[in-house]
């Protein structure tokens, strides 16, 4: 069924207007950022490459992104298809805004005459915030990973208070609330329910009450935050509906090109990204915990 061609997603689209042309101008100042460096300041930039090899390697991996971000877009707005992209294509549309608009700063800024003698030391004592994963050694990308996933893990049982509640809500099926009451019991409870008892519930998260579009404010913040998504009560609702179309898209690139393919490190960021702290978990056991998730990705569709 996966290779069936599916309709254009609203979740994943190509950049275009303002957006495309500061994009534009960004890629040609990355493009010129080391020989800006090495005209300007010759002495810094020696010790620039003397010192930071891992970063001048960070920042060739960051200009590639970008350039192969720029090219799914300009593919997608001539008509290719998402089935068509594979995981990693997808992560790199996915990631690459916000790496700009974290590293983009600190690289123009450094450009400027004697600010890279106090941005350069501050980005790399503050690499989570100042730099992408681009510039992290796969320590600080475990470390970064795992902060985010704590910060994230408070959200998740008011999430599910609010999922409590609203079990009378579903009102228009009593075995569906039966089934919801014996799932949420067995959550509650620390264990994991079945893929199959998942699904069968399927209806009162499609509907009412708990769609996307139906859910009441507090509980669409908490959801935010627990994704790490802007909670701003502006656009908050379409940014998380938004986002879940994107993880969708992803597991189902996983799934054609197969779970095997990924590295250990993209399995754990899938893992991380999805809810799971993969840390203490084999590789086995991360697999098979995505393949479960993935499993019920085939039986949703886009209408949240």
């Amino acid at each position: 069924d996966q290779l069936k061609p599916r309709k254009p997603s609203d979740k994943v689209k190509p950049i275009a207007g303002l957006k495309s042309f500061v994009s534009n101008k960004f890629v040609q100042f990355i493009e010129g950022y080391e020989r800006i460096l090495e005209k300007r300041f010759p002495k810094t930039f020696k010790i620039y490459q003397t010192l930071f090899v891992t970063q001048i390697i960070g920042a060739k991996d960051f200009y590639k992104d970008i350039v192969q971000h720029f090219q799914i877009s300009k593919q997608l707005f001539d008509g290719k298809r998402l089935n068509e992209l594979s995981y990693s294509e997808l992560m790199i549309y996915y990631k690459t805004p916000k790496d700009m608009a974290r590293v983009g700063p600190v690289l123009l800024v450094s450009a400027l005459p004697f600010a890279n003698y106090v941005v350069f030391p501050l980005a790399f004592m503050f690499p989570k915030q100042l730099l992408s994963s681009h510039f992290w050694s796969l320590e600080q990308r475990q470390l970064f990973q795992t902060q985010d996933h704590t910060k994230r893990l408070y959200y998740f049982r008011p999430v599910f208070r609010h999922i409590q509640r609203r079990l009378p809500s579903v009102t228009h099926d009593n075995k569906l609330q039966v089934k919801c009451r014996q799932v949420f019991a067995q959550i509650g409870s620390g264990t994991h329910p079945s893929v199959d008892r998942i699904l069968d519930i399927k209806p009162a998260f499609v509907s009412k009450p708990y769609g996307a579009k139906h859910l009441k404010s507090k509980h669409l913040s908490d959801l935010c935050r627990m994704y790490g998504l802007n909670a701003f009560p502006l656009g908050r609702r379409s940014r998380l509906i938004k986002h879940m179309g994107f993880v969708r898209e992803l597991d189902l690139a996983i799934d054609r090109t197969g779970i095997q393919t990924l590295n250990l490190d993209q399995i754990k960021t899938a893992c991380f990204m999805r809810g799971l702290n993969p840390i203490e978990l084999s590789k086995e056991e991360m697999i098979a915990w995505l393949q479960s998730w993935i499993s019920i990705a085939h039986k949703v569709d886009s209408n949240y």
